[in-house]
């Protein structure tokens, strides 16, 4: 067969994917394996359709095709050291935490199962998230800096679901939080990621777009935008500024003083869901798999509310502001009540 025919059609699966025709897009993938059955990339990109669905099972056995991208942890660790799901009981396994800070976060609530299998933890991972994990139920956190200590196997993070068959288990993370008493509602904001990231484009939102928040009375808007991005800043919304952080165990105790988070498609999003503080998530018309929207919640954290963008970040950001000043009048009727019933 012509190669171009195969092409064409994996094409046709990205452009719909894109525009969050999962399961159109999933027929194309599904064709050019078949067509070409050792295609990496369509089986990853037919993986990330799957996931975005909710067919967990085969999404993640398919996602297992991105382990030869995962460059460094293919040259630092042995293939034959690999865990592939066998008996744990009394071995050390090294967790690989193997994409971004948020999701070293995400696949913390697969570590209970390999406890329970009676093994030892060493979680690898970016040095700015390694103080949070200690948090988390692993015996040691190593920084990506450090060197490697003895260990019986090793799993990429994003594989555990796979060898595990545990596919969709809850996280939580419980930090001894001092929460402040206010009468105002303390909303964080977080509006763009990582410029390197190549859904920037469509995760990461202008901060003009938040405008509309501060004709909210009552409230108090609290900066979390860690990394600095002028190229997405505006002038006139008033800010507390909690940004100056000095990791993300700092930045979770901020935004668990919070009663409310409102951010875009970050690993601020991934905090506040751990630990169950309410968030609001901006997420594109193509969310991203993490994300997995059902309706308007997400099937991985109970306390996310998802606000989808179909159309344009202001149309998004009207709906919060409606959404917040119902919040704002359910906080003021209560501090009310405790004012008259003193």
């Amino acid at each position: 067969m012509d190669d171009s025919v195969v092409i064409n059609i994996f094409n046709e699966g990205c452009d719909l994917g894109n525009a969050a025709q999962y399961h159109k897009s999933i027929a194309c993938f599904r064709a050019c394996i078949r067509m070409r059955p050792e295609w990496g990339s369509a089986h990853v990109l037919l993986a990330e359709a799957l996931l975005k669905t909710g067919n967990l099972e085969e999404g993640f056995a398919e996602y297992e095709w991105r382990l030869p991208t995962l460059h460094p942890y293919c040259e630092k660790f042995d293939v034959k050291n690999r865990w592939n799901g066998d008996s744990l009981q009394g071995k050390t396994i090294l967790v690989y935490s193997e994409q971004g800070i948020g999701d070293a976060i995400f696949v913390s609530r697969w570590f209970p199962f390999l406890k329970n299998m009676g093994a030892k933890i060493i979680l690898y991972c970016p040095d700015w998230v390694a103080p949070l994990m200690r948090h988390f139920d692993v015996d040691h956190v190593l920084n990506m800096s450090e060197p490697v200590n003895s260990y019986d196997c090793h799993c990429a993070s994003f594989s555990l679901p796979h060898l595990l068959k545990e596919y969709q288990p809850q996280s939580s993370l419980d930090l001894p939080i001092q929460k402040d008493k206010s009468d105002k509602l303390r909303v964080g904001l977080v509006w763009a990621g990582s410029n390197q990231s190549g859904r920037d484009p469509i995760r990461s939102i202008p901060l003009r777009h938040f405008a509309c928040l501060k004709e909210v009375d009552g409230i108090e808007l609290y900066n979390l935008q860690t990394n600095e991005r002028p190229d997405l800043a505006a002038e006139g919304l008033d800010m507390i500024d909690w940004s100056n952080v000095q990791s993300m165990e700092d930045y979770a105790f901020s935004i668990g003083k919070l009663d409310l988070l409102i951010s875009c498609e970050t690993a601020a999003m991934v905090v506040a869901g751990t630990m169950g503080v309410p968030c609001w998530a901006l997420a594109p018309r193509n969310y991203d798999w993490r994300v997995s929207i059902d309706g308007t919640t997400s099937v991985w954290y109970n306390s996310v509310t998802m606000f989808r963008n179909f159309d344009c970040w202001d149309e998004v950001l009207q709906r919060v502001k409606l959404s917040l000043e119902e919040e704002n009048a359910k906080k003021r009727s209560v501090a009310n009540f405790r004012t008259e019933n003193r």
